[in-house]
């Protein structure tokens, strides 16, 4: 090969490896457009996962809320019970006692009419002795 030949080939290899060179590295600037974008994104993604922690954390906060109110609810529901049964219970003594009162009642006015009964017949006993005794004091 002569000399011009030799050079002409460096020069050759000189430009394609300037262009192999140009091709690898031009990507480097879109490499960190590229790379900063997924960090933008990891961030994005970072503070969702953050949101969505908080939000499940708000949830079972709540859901804890909410099985205390049922617990809640069903002890007053067994004290409602309770009462409701105390009621009923303090009902059937009332009613056995107006019963009683009312039998209690009917004997009293029984008694009462047969008291009137005996008293009208005692005055008219005495009605009597007391006309026997005028006509008696008045014939010697």
């Amino acid at each position: 090969m002569n000399e011009s030949t030799k050079k002409y080939a460096i020069g050759i290899c000189l430009v394609v490896l300037c262009v192999i060179l140009w091709l690898l590295f031009r990507n480097v600037s879109d490499n960190r457009n590229t790379a900063d974008n997924v960090r933008e994104q990891l961030n994005s993604v970072t503070k969702e996962q953050q949101s969505i922690t908080r939000t499940i954390e708000s949830i079972q906060s709540e859901l804890d809320d909410s099985q205390q109110t049922v617990r809640e609810l069903e002890q007053s529901n067994s004290n409602t019970q309770d009462t409701a049964n105390t009621i009923a219970k303090t009902n059937k003594s009332i009613n056995e006692s107006i019963s009683s009162v009312k039998s209690t009642n009917n004997k009293c006015t029984t008694i009462i009419a047969d008291s009137q009964r005996r008293i009208s017949e005692s005055q008219s006993i005495l009605q009597d002795i007391r006309a026997g005794a005028r006509t008696s004091a008045g014939n010697p």
